[in-house]
């Protein structure tokens, strides 16, 4: 069984840099327990691999710029490689995911296999991702399913048939993106470019007192515009998103770093004040940041099992 607890590791942009599985094999399953608490919330990311989420209890909400999803239990959603998202449950979800390379389905980069179907329908915007529900997808469920349960028990042959299924997922997609993949719809839309650029530059400077002028200058918009990016893409202003996105940084200082001041904290993570900090934390956690790091403390000092999940 290939489980272990799947901890983000990304850089500045929010690019995730943990490799999933290893070179001659690489693909991953995770097994999740995931609450409506901030902490355990999928914050925003993007990695190079595509992505199969299937919620097996409970309810979740996935987000992608422009776009929110909500998952019941037993609907599995497709994530195209390179796409950011954000992921919470509501209020509680148990999740299977399967986050996979492209090269696990075509094998060398210049294969037919890459430049007739994978490589379009990375490229291909409307592909940024697909709801399967076992009703109306029972072949597409039945491969995922197979896929993961292969993952998990590793028969003789696994690989061959996790490789299989996930080939029978990407085929299904193809084909139900060709008619967009052949008039051409394959560019990264305007707004896309821009959140991603907005966002790269809150991640490299939220330490800093960023201005919504120097937010939208990164992108080279308007202000105007800049508001109106952030909003239709991930419903927030960018005031907002710096503020939550500070706090999670906060709140991993708070946890990682016993002997650090909560000034220090408050000063690292952009905060004009440590009372400033700490009335903006007791807003995100219902607790202030010292009752947060105890209560984190005594969480992890009694729980026996990995936090938030294993791998498969």
């Amino acid at each position: 069984m290939i489980i272990t607890e799947r901890i983000l590791n990304i850089n500045d942009n929010q690019h995730e840099l943990t490799p999933h599985g290893t070179q001659d094999f690489p693909c991953t399953g995770y097994s999740l327990h995931l609450t409506n608490r901030l902490e355990d919330c999928i914050p925003w990311h993007w990695h190079d691999d595509m992505e199969i989420i299937r919620l097996t209890g409970g309810n979740m909400n996935i987000r992608i710029p422009d776009k929110t999803i909500r998952l019941e239990a037993g609907q599995s959603i497709f994530l195209n490689a390179n796409i950011p998202h954000y992921g919470e449950a509501d209020p509680a979800g148990e999740i299977e995911s399967l986050v996979f390379h492209p090269r696990l389905i075509t094998g060398a980069a210049g294969s037919v296999f890459a430049r007739k179907y994978i490589t379009p329908l990375i490229q291909c915007t409307a592909a940024a991702c697909s709801v399967f529900s076992p009703e109306d997808n029972p072949e597409i469920t039945e491969n995922i399913i197979t896929a993961f349960t292969a993952m998990q028990k590793e028969p003789y042959g696994y690989e061959l048939t996790v490789r299989e299924n996930l080939a029978h997922v990407c085929l299904s997609l193809c084909l139900k993106y060709s008619s967009t993949v052949d008039a051409g719809h394959t560019h990264e839309s305007p707004d896309s470019v821009r959140i991603r650029k907005m966002l790269t530059f809150i991640h490299r400077n939220y330490q800093e007192d960023i201005p919504l002028n120097a937010i939208a200058r990164s992108a080279d918009i308007s202000c105007r515009e800049c508001l109106r990016c952030f909003r239709k893409m991930l419903k927030v202003s960018p005031g907002q998103y710096l503020i939550k996105y500070r706090i999670l940084q906060s709140a991993g200082l708070l946890l990682h770093y016993q002997d650090m001041s909560i000034a220090c904290i408050a000063e690292t993570c952009g905060f004009n004040s440590a009372s400033s900090f700490s009335q903006t934390f007791r807003r995100f956690f219902s607790a202030a940041p010292m009752e947060y790091r105890k209560s984190m403390q005594d969480r992890q000092s009694v729980s026996s099992a990995p936090a938030n999940g294993t791998r498969v």
